[in-house]
């Protein structure tokens, strides 16, 4: 079966002609799940690209009706599209949260497209002939505008993402085509591209050296100042520098084949020959979060956020929540959309603590030469947001404690997108997007223990299963720690490993496995926050109540209500910390996970002074006291 939706949506099989698909309402659930392959579509997702804002109160019965309808096409075109049966056939999946559209690559034109656009870009720098013919097979898959006629408004948002991507492969063929030498048969097809995109610059750099090297200097001078007349009313900008070179070189009569390029300190013309793909390895065995996979995929991709503008994404979660591992997952599953490159810093790492650090590393991977770097802070930050004014870069950035790490690492331009994993909100950034990241769902954090400590084991002890997960407080950190503790010890039985948890002593040696740390997680979440919120929190685990009112926290610290509440503040900005449910008019209440609270009491008994452990120490004092206040 081959689905194809560069055009109009249409599904084949083997070559015997398309698969009837019936009703307006099943193109559109298959055009969401298509768009989304190989992933999660939630039910919520599919109601709204079927109904918008107003769907009927069946909504959900009639989005299952649909799935079941084109599962049958599917069958009767003879594929075996149920939830079983051959795993290469193309099939419909349904998952805890909704369904899933699975099929290898070589099924789906828009993954075909993907795969010989890598392939182009890999040849490039050693054979340009082999990847422009990879380049002009992948853009000859397009006949039309993608789900040109499913008639939904994100099927809009997903044309105009394609068609991004169809021309920022043209622009990249065009160029290997100009330096092989055979720029004068581009120049029509270059002179209607930029007709209809006036202000693509790279484009337009193309058709002035196709006219150049055609030996029509003229046109070529004549297209630049048609495109800076056009970019000064659009946007009251100059062209773009490397366009002016361009310009120059032209008007002096150098040789201009290879077309614009930004000065980076190497030779003229030359670029790096590969771009930057420095993202880490995304796990195999990721589960869940597909709620805020669909966000971070749609923004980025250019799906939502207003248009024109730089598109930052910002995650942040509590230690253990795997916000990292997101923000990787994420990024993988969007880096076909920054053909670029991809650049990311980790903040913790040595080298790589401060937005300078990053800044020099980042222009290093764009190419340009440790000579050629600027000695002025300022200058460094005006050349990287020059490099990347007309580039699609992704910029991902890891363990980010500040704002302050992330503004001078911001493109200048909304070609690229920056995504962000944070140890606090960074609302102080305009423009930027927060996403909450938690704890996973119990069905989750089963099915990801289960992918580590295997299946059978899992299944003759479902019980022991489910106390381990909570006893693990639902972390993917912590989760992961237990399974892999049980795939190491392949004889350890499950309960007796969840009896062990049962013990506050043991548990978080229990679930502490090499870099699986929780206790090195909250550790560095803390850095940098005043000492008295530090030892207000492990105060909080002396005390050890789940649940604690504002009074309660201010007598246990030795402070004002006024000043605990200033503090409490800043540890639930760290995701250390959670704000409980309070009456209307209340003080407010707070809430220490369990797991948190543990390693909270370890620091405090070996760091806190004698009188602050007196009065938080169940038992040391007057307690009835504490006991009153905390029910307030």
């Amino acid at each position: 079966m081959y689905f194809r939706m560069l055009g109009p949506l249409e599904v084949s099989l083997d070559g015997r002609g398309p698969v009837p698909l019936g009703r307006t309402q099943r193109r559109i659930v298959l055009a969401k799940l298509l768009a989304e392959v190989n992933r999660t579509v939630p039910v919520g997702l599919l109601v709204e690209a079927v109904w918008g804002g107003c769907p009927p109160r069946s909504a959900e019965q009639q989005i299952q009706t649909a799935v079941w309808r084109l599962r049958r096409a599917f069958a009767a075109a003879g594929c075996g599209a149920g939830d079983g049966g051959d795993t290469a056939a193309a099939r419909i999946e349904t998952t805890a949260s909704g369904y899933a559209l699975h099929a290898v690559e070589e099924q789906v034109d828009a993954s075909v497209f993907r795969r010989l656009t890598r392939e182009a870009r890999a040849h490039a720098a050693d054979d340009p002939r082999q990847a422009i013919a990879r380049y002009r097979e992948a853009l000859a898959l397009f006949r039309g505008p993608a789900l040109g006629d499913v008639p939904a408004a994100f099927a809009e948002s997903v044309a105009a993402r394609w068609e991004e991507r169809r021309v920022a492969a043209l622009e990249e063929c065009v160029e290997l085509e100009l330096r092989c030498g055979r720029g004068h048969g581009l120049i029509d097809e270059l002179g209607d591209l930029v007709r209809r995109y006036p202000l693509r610059e790279r484009l337009r750099g193309h058709l002035m050296s196709a006219l150049y090297g055609a030996d029509r200097r003229a046109e070529a001078l004549a297209a630049y100042q048609e495109g800076r007349r056009a970019v000064v009313a659009e946007l009251g900008l100059e062209p773009s520098p490397h366009l002016s070179e361009l310009h120059r070189r032209i008007l002096r009569g150098e040789p201009a084949a290879g077309g614009a390029a930004p000065s980076t300190g190497r030779a003229p013309g030359e670029e790096p020959a590969i771009p930057p793909a420095w993202l880490p390895s995304d796990i195999p065995d990721f589960v869940g979060r597909s709620e805020q996979v669909e966000r971070i995929s749609r923004t980025l991709a250019g799906e939502a956020g207003p248009s024109g503008r730089l598109r930052v994404e910002s995650l942040t979660g509590p230690p253990g929540a795997g916000v990292s591992t997101l923000v990787v997952h994420a990024a993988h599953l969007v880096r076909a959309d920054f053909p670029d490159g991809q650049l990311y810093a980790d903040f913790a790492a040595p080298g790589t603590e401060t937005a300078d650090d990053v800044l020099r590393c980042f222009l290093r991977g764009l190419g340009v030469s440790e000579p050629a770097v600027p000695t002025a802070p300022r200058q460094r930050v005006g050349l990287y947001r020059t490099l990347l004014s007309d580039r699609r870069v992704l910029v991902v950035l890891d363990n980010v404690v500040s704002a302050g790490q992330v503004r001078p690492l911001l493109p200048g331009g909304p070609s690229s997108a920056v995504l962000v994993a944070a140890r606090a909100p960074l609302t102080e950034i305009p423009g930027c997007r927060t996403v909450e990241v938690d704890a996973l769902s119990t069905d989750e954090a089963v099915e990801l223990l289960t992918s580590i400590a295997g299946l059978e084991r899992v299944l003759r002890a479902p019980a022991a299963v489910h106390g381990i997960v909570q006893a693990a407080g639902h972390l993917p950190m912590t989760v992961r720690a237990a399974g892999a503790h049980l795939a190491a010890r392949a004889d350890t039985d499950l309960s007796a490993f969840l009896r062990r948890l049962s013990d506050p002593g043991r548990r978080l040696d229990a679930l502490t496995l090499g870099t699986l740390d929780l206790r090195e997680g909250l550790a560095r979440r803390l850095v940098g926050l005043p000492q008295e919120a530090v030892d207000l929190w492990y105060a909080l685990g002396l005390l050890g109540t789940g649940e604690v009112s504002l009074q309660a926290a201010a007598l246990t610290g030795g402070v004002t209500p006024a000043r605990a509440e200033g503090l409490l503040g800043l540890l639930v900005d760290r995701r250390v910390l959670d704000p409980a449910p309070a009456p209307p008019g209340a003080p407010p209440r707070y809430r220490l996970r369990e797991l948190f609270g543990l390693y909270a009491r370890e620091r405090g008994l070996l760091t806190l002074p004698e009188p602050v452990r007196r009065r938080a120490l169940p038992g040391a004092g007057d307690r009835r006291a504490m006991r009153v206040t905390t029910a307030g």
